[in-house]
């Protein structure tokens, strides 16, 4: 009866395959529902599937040239179905897959493959090869516009992080699916998503935002009919209620996530939460029941290879032992735990370690003892800073979360706030609309008067202006302009020697030099009319460093945080620039034997003090009698309601301008 059966099977798969062969179906873009065929739903049935889907496999995809899209499909179908029974016996099927539809023209069956692939390595903690595949599924998928598998491989992304402790990554995987679109191609997976968070906040105890993030998962799954993520969803909840010791709660959840694994026959999910009803009958002290269920649900672990679940298995049957006096197969059982969770699973090192450790200490092997209480203590510090990390992750993610929101309800406040102005605005138009004939009369008035008013006050600076520029110019450009055209004369009607005719070609440079420099600065101020004082200060600095070096003049200048501070006036600020400039000329000119020229800004009693030093003698460095550049910096600082002092002291000439701050 049984090879009756298989040949008649047999059969049914070569006819599909003939039916294939006559290529792909006009609409490239379906799948073939291969999942209602009888044969395939007798595959997941049958124990020993992997052998028998090889079979049907060699059947409906013969050796030839052109593989079809119904190929790939079937193939497909046959490794979801092997994967039910034995997640690693699915490998040649998927690589089967993924081969055929590389040869076909169809860019979205290339990237169902490679993911299906990804999901295959990710499900056997092969973590480095699952992501050398979702990059190139995730490009196949935006390369499609496909928004949907663009979603899918980042949260397989995300999840794959999360397994390997970089928490920080899986926040943003899944922050960026939440942030995308919901529409129905995303739907199923935005609740994916927060399925996920809610687990990742569920595992540093952060229960009420884990709940609040599975509740709405599990209404979406409702909505909208989504089994496998209500399943999911049902046994995180049921995870946290365990944390909670709120047993009764547990195990509704637990018995209802299984239940609808087994119905879409989503077996390894099935397993795990038959593994977390055997750990809850461990919380809850019925190790018998505990027992009995472990060693049953381990089982079926390893049938299925899963390998991140079977050490948990194991551990716990070790524990139920050890508290049983067993110290034999409490033994067996943590070495075997121990050994399965060396690579892949550090949770599962740390339960294995601790029950070897007593175990040993049991039976006086104290050596073994140290060594599994050493692994024990590793491998628990080890997670303690995952745990950390994650935490960490989780707060950050959460502070990101809040400024968000806090610019959203910022943006919403100022809409409203405009909405709102703009309401009173149209309200009061239409009030000023019927009193507008009554007044406009007194409005065209007053638009007169200001008019004239405002044409005055600008001539009347435009007059200053003329007049400062003139007082300016007449006073130090013109003085110097004078003093180039007699020193001219002298040289063409008086001949000298030869030193004293460079003498006064000397003198002559710097009067030019001296007059360029002046123009200059009237120049910027003209320029400058809004300048404030750290642009002036600028200025001065460079001023000091452009005149005091060449005459080898060391300069010292510093400015006070008090009078950085200071916000003085235009006018101010501009006369403190040419006071500056001038008492730098006097430095140059008449400081004889002096090294270094002390330049400090600083505030006193509200005003702007300048004071400028040099170190040469007190006697030779006084203004010459008759000069006007004394009288000219008195004269500008008493304009602005300022005051200037000169000093010749026995360690040099100082000049102090305060000027109103």
């Amino acid at each position: 009866m049984s090879a009756f059966f298989f040949r008649a099977l047999l059969g049914l798969g070569l006819l599909l395959s003939v039916r294939a062969w006559a290529g792909p179906p006009a609409d490239t873009t379906r799948w073939v529902d291969a999942d209602d065929t009888p044969w395939l739903r007798e595959i997941r049935r049958q124990p020993r599937a992997h052998e028998r889907s090889r079979a049907y496999w060699r059947a409906l995809v013969p050796a030839r040239p052109r593989p079809t899209l119904a190929d790939v499909v079937l193939v497909d179908r046959l490794a979801d179905a092997t994967a039910a029974q034995d997640v690693s016996a699915a490998y040649p099927l998927r690589q089967a897959a993924l081969r055929l539809a590389l040869q076909l023209p169809f860019p979205q069956v290339r990237a169902e493959m490679l993911l299906n692939m990804a999901d295959y390595h990710t499900q056997l903690a092969h973590y480095d090869s699952a992501a050398t595949y979702l990059p190139a599924a995730e490009r196949q998928f935006r390369l499609d516009r496909n928004l949907g598998g663009v979603v899918r491989c980042l949260l397989r992304l995300g999840r794959i992080a999360e397994q390997q402790g970089r928490y920080a990554a899986s926040l943003a995987h899944h922050q960026r699916v939440l942030e995308l679109a919901t529409t129905g191609n995303t739907r199923r997976y935005h609740t994916d998503a927060q399925i996920q968070l809610g687990a990742l906040y569920a595992r540093v105890g952060e229960y009420a935002t884990a709940r609040r993030y599975l509740l709405e998962a599990q209404r979406a799954a409702a909505r909208y009919t989504y089994p496998d993520r209500m399943n999911q969803a049902l046994g995180e909840l049921g995870e946290i209620c365990r944390r909670r010791r709120q047993w009764a709660a547990a195990r509704v959840y637990f018995t209802r996530s299984i239940a609808i694994s087994q119905q879409i026959q989503d077996v390894p999910y099935a397993l795990a939460k038959q593994l977390s009803l055997a750990l809850l009958l461990e919380d809850q002290g019925d190790d018998p029941a505990a027992a009995r269920e472990g060693r049953r649900v381990l089982a079926r672990l390893q049938a299925a290879r899963l390998p991140l679940l079977v050490p948990l298995a194991q551990a716990l049957l070790a524990r139920v032992a050890l508290r049983a006096g067993q110290v034999g197969p409490a033994l067996a059982y943590g070495r075997q735990g121990l050994a399965g969770s060396q690579r892949t699973l550090l949770a599962g090192v740390s339960e294995a370690s601790a029950v070897l450790a007593e175990a040993y200490a049991r039976q006086r092997a104290y050596g073994p003892a140290l060594a599994a209480l050493r692994q024990y203590n590793a491998a628990h510090d080890s997670l303690a800073g995952d745990n950390i990390r994650r935490r960490a992750a989780l707060l950050q993610f959460g502070h990101e979360r809040q400024q968000q929101q806090a610019q959203i309800r910022l943006l919403t406040q100022q809409n409203r706030l405009q909405h709102q102005t703009q309401e009173l605005a149209q309200l009061r138009a239409e009030r000023i609309i019927g009193g507008l004939a009554g007044l406009t009369l007194l409005v065209g008035s007053v638009a007169a008067a200001l008019v004239w008013r405002a044409r005055h006050r600008q001539a009347q600076r435009e007059a200053a202006l003329r007049q400062r520029i003139a007082a300016d110019l007449h006073d130090d450009v013109g003085s110097l302009l004078t003093q180039i055209s007699l020193q001219s004369d002298l040289l063409r009607e008086m001949p000298a020697a030869p030193d004293l005719t460079r003498a006064r070609l000397e003198r002559l440079s710097d009067t030019s030099r001296r007059a360029s420099r002046h123009m200059a600065d009237v120049v910027w101020n003209l320029h400058t009319a809004s300048a404030e004082l750290p642009e002036v200060l600028a200025h001065m600095r460079d001023h000091a460093h452009e005149v005091l070096p060449p005459a080898g003049l060391v300069v010292d200048f510093a400015v006070t945080d008090e009078a950085a501070a200071l916000h003085p006036s235009v006018a101010v600020c501009q006369t403190l620039y040419l006071i500056f400039k001038e008492a730098l000329h006097n430095a140059v000119k008449h400081a004889h034997g002096a090294g270094q020229v002390t330049i400090r800004l600083s505030r006193d009693a509200g005003q702007l003090c300048l004071s400028v030093r040099d170190d040469g003698s007190g006697a030779t460095t006084a203004p010459r009698p008759g000069g006007h550049g004394l009288a000219n910096m008195r004269r500008r600082a008493e304009a602005v309601g300022g005051t200037l002092h000169v000093a010749a002291e026995a360690a040099g000439f100082v000049l102090t301008a305060c000027l109103p701050g």
